[in-house]
């Protein structure tokens, strides 16, 4: 029961160290789905022209992080989300959940890692070589649609690793995201 009280106190302390500031430690990297580099699987993606530059920054993210996905081209979210629908069935790994279609909305998902974004985002670029790792799979449906995308990224301070979870879940209430829960 005390441990139960002390990470009460902790979790309290926490929460009241956290202010605005938290939240202002802010990356956006733009990319064209069109250009992601064709690879196999498990292969080093990191040096692709079309998207090094994103992995030469978050490489060095091993902090918590909480993250979006924006669509940014003319493309209907409703268009989007059946393109992501098909994919499902036809490629054979696996995708975040997906639901009814809840409406229009410009932001594809929200995530969150507590340590190490590279290897999260090489999953959802879907370059992982494991094809059971949960993620977007971009690579594998959105190559030849002239998508585009922001990904946005908020790095959070190392003791906010407990919080993660909340934050996303906040997060994807405000935003409501085509893919995933919330």
């Amino acid at each position: 029961m005390q441990t139960l009280i002390q990470s009460a106190e902790n979790l309290k302390t926490i929460a009241n160290s956290i202010s605005e500031i938290t939240f202002k430690n802010w990356y956006t990297f733009s990319f064209d789905c069109s250009y992601l580099p064709v690879i196999a699987a498990g292969e080093n993606c990191w040096d692709e022209p079309a998207i090094e530059d994103i992995f030469y920054t978050i490489q060095r993210f091993k902090q918590p992080v909480l993250y979006w996905f924006t669509i940014c081209s003319h493309h209907d979210s409703k268009w989007v989300y059946d393109r992501v629908l098909t994919a499902r069935k036809a490629v054979h790994r696996k995708f975040p959940a997906l639901y009814e279609y809840a409406g229009d909305t410009n932001v594809l998902y929200v995530g969150k890692v507590n340590r190490d974004l590279a290897s999260r985002m090489i999953t959802h670029f879907g370059y992982d070589e494991r094809p059971d790792q949960q993620g977007l799979q971009l690579f594998h449906w959105a190559r030849n649609m002239g998508l585009k995308l922001e990904l946005n990224c908020i790095l959070l301070p190392q003791e906010c690793k407990n919080l993660t979870y909340f934050f996303e879940s906040q997060l994807s209430q405000e935003l409501k995201p085509l893919i995933g829960k919330y």
